[in-house]
């Protein structure tokens, strides 16, 4: 149980860092301003 949840922590990680940079990606062609500020809203901070 214990190591299928970490590979289930491993691939959330991977996936979420992807997330990440497809945000970064897609603010870089927006207004990053207006993208932080609604990712502090609503997330409470933004990396």
């Amino acid at each position: 149980m214990i190591w299928r949840f970490e590979n289930v922590l491993r691939i959330l990680e991977v996936f979420f860092f992807t997330f990440v940079k497809v945000l970064i990606n897609i603010s870089s062609q927006t207004d990053t301003v207006v993208l932080l500020h609604h990712c502090d809203f609503h997330f409470g901070r933004c990396v």
